[in-house]
């Protein structure tokens, strides 16, 4: 593998025209229905300038076995953004009021504020389960059952109670928590469950 390849500022000018465009092609939308407030709201929720750190870090994982750089490029791109619109769904429930009650993100308004919280909920089902489906097409397209099965698991335990939904649970219990020693460093180690299993999976699956 080249030096250049492994560069993470290299690998950002490399792929981050891919990775907006294969974004671009899978944005959640309504059959047969034009929606102007829905696409404003995905797209708001997608291109809202984000690093795109988890899609580099599923290309680096992909670059680390890959033989050929050509050697199912749009296998890994797919997983790269599905776990993008994976996180930006998190990102949508993390600011809720019921959560923590952002109002700012990158910058710019919380989708909430911008569109309601009901439909701010629905953005995120949306993104969520599209990029849960990606990753299941994906993993029927694999000759290997045993990595079809690993990548499907996988993705379902980085989400649910060995993951995000498990971080998510004890960052709000810590904000809740009487302050001591002892409980702050067991939930900063809980707390810590809402972004490193999707990091991890993002370099297992490239």
């Amino acid at each position: 593998m080249s030096k250049r390849a492994l560069d993470f500022e290299f690998l950002i000018k490399d792929w981050s025209p891919a990775i907006e465009k294969k974004l671009e092609e899978i944005l959640p939308s309504f059959p047969n229905i034009s929606d102007p407030i829905w696409q404003k709201a995905i797209r708001s929720a997608v291109f809202d300038g984000g690093k795109r750190t988890r899609p580099f870090l599923t290309i680096m994982g992909w670059q680390t076995i890959s033989s050929s750089e050509n050697y199912q490029i749009d296998l890994m791109l797919e997983v790269a953004v599905a776990i993008e619109l994976i996180h930006c769904s998190s990102l949508i429930f993390d600011d809720l009021p019921c959560m923590d009650n952002a109002t700012l993100r990158h910058g710019t308004k919380a989708l909430h504020l911008e569109i309601g919280e009901d439909k701010a909920i629905l953005v995120a089902l949306a993104l969520l389960v599209k990029g849960i489906e990606l990753v299941v097409l994906l993993a029927n397209s694999l000759t290997s059952f045993k990595q079809s099965n690993a990548l499907v698991v996988n993705l379902m335990q980085t989400i649910g109670t060995n993951g995000l939904i498990c971080g998510q649970w004890f960052d709000l219990c810590a904000k809740q928590s009487v302050r001591n020693e002892k409980t702050d460093a067991k939930l900063l180690a809980l707390r810590n469950l809402k972004t490193m299993p999707l990091i991890k999976f993002s370099l297992l699956s490239g």
